[in-house]
């Protein structure tokens, strides 16, 4: 580990006020890559801390999983790309080849050691399910314990309680590298483009009559508005679903969550295929048990549906 003392800074009708519907293409590029400076890091901190953003966000790692990796990087090597270390430790975050970490050419290459940290069953040194030595990814609820936990999971650090001093300072390096935005996460139509019109909870439903859970977030929209990924993840069923109609899109993501896009009048993925935050997967529609036209998104942790509300809070978004 290098200690590092520098100062670093750390059926529905939309009324006319709507925004015109949202651009079909990309958004991705646009919006979402990590640019500029931070204040506290120079220029080459500046580029490791936006290589690491960007590895995690090709991967699909969560806002929280990215602030992790910033975390480490700030207490294993003060965010710099060191060619040397305790022991045989090299890089941006300290990893071993003794260790399995990969050779100390790879390790040099942050782009690498930034895959490698994340890990996962995408990581470099993926054995299937999950990594070895493990990343962030590997690493069981992960995403439920504090930040500095996580980093130490993975680091196995003599120094556990250095990671979490970090954590307010990682956040302001990456709102400043990605302009308030990890990107990780978006919503599935764009501001202005939507009402909300129905939120999870128990209600009486609108067709059938009964009292049961309404287990997602109702996005009222034109028919033929762009639905977007709302984050990574490989796509694991298209096709019919009576409540949702013929053309449901369900995407898991990295996390273990997993979203669900129903009542869209057409699908542009096909299963298996791997997708990133904000690429278009279909357009809004009324298919199904649907009294206008909407989207319907149901998240779910562990196979049971949360609130879409509280995961996009997660997230820093707000529907």
């Amino acid at each position: 580990m290098f200690l590092f003392t520098a100062a670093l800074g750390a059926s529905v009708v939309l009324g006319d006020d709507l925004d015109d519907e949202e651009p079909d293409g990309d958004i991705w590029g646009e919006h979402c890559a990590a640019t500029g400076t931070a204040p506290g890091l120079d220029d080459e901190q500046s580029r490791v801390a936006r290589i690491i953003i960007a590895e995690g966000q090709k991967a699909g790692v969560p806002r929280r999983g990215l602030i992790v990796a910033l975390v480490t990087a700030a207490v294993e090597s003060g965010v710099r790309n060191l060619d040397y270390g305790d022991r045989d430790s090299l890089g941006v975050f300290q990893q071993r080849p003794s260790m399995g970490w990969g050779t100390p050419g790879q390790i040099m290459d942050v782009s690498y050691a930034a895959r490698a940290f994340y890990g996962g069953p995408g990581g470099p040194n993926s054995l299937g399910a999950a990594s070895e030595p493990p990343g962030l990814l590997d690493i069981a609820e992960w995403h439920r314990i504090p930040v500095g936990d996580a980093a130490q999971a993975v680091q196995r650090s003599a120094y556990p309680e250095r990671y979490g001093r970090w954590e307010q300072r990682a956040r302001a390096w990456l709102a400043d590298l990605t302009e308030g935005h990890s990107c990780s996460a978006v919503l599935p139509i764009g501001k202005g483009a939507y009402r909300i019109t129905d939120r999870y909870g128990y209600r009486e439903h609108p067709i059938t009559g009964e009292w049961k859970l309404h287990d997602g977030l109702d996005f009222a929209a034109p028919s033929g508005t762009p639905v977007r990924a709302i984050a990574a993840g490989t796509v694991t069923y298209t096709g019919y679903r009576v409540w949702s109609g013929p053309n449901t899109v369900e995407i898991t993501h990295a996390d273990g969550h997993a979203s669900v896009y129903g009542h869209m009048s057409t699908s542009t993925v096909g299963r298996g295929e791997t997708v990133h935050p904000g690429q278009k997967i279909g357009t809004v529609g009324h298919e199904g048990l649907s009294t206008g036209p909407h989207l319907h998104l149901t998240i779910t942790a562990n196979g049971s549906p949360i609130d879409p509300e509280s995961w996009f809070q997660t997230e820093s978004l707000e529907p």
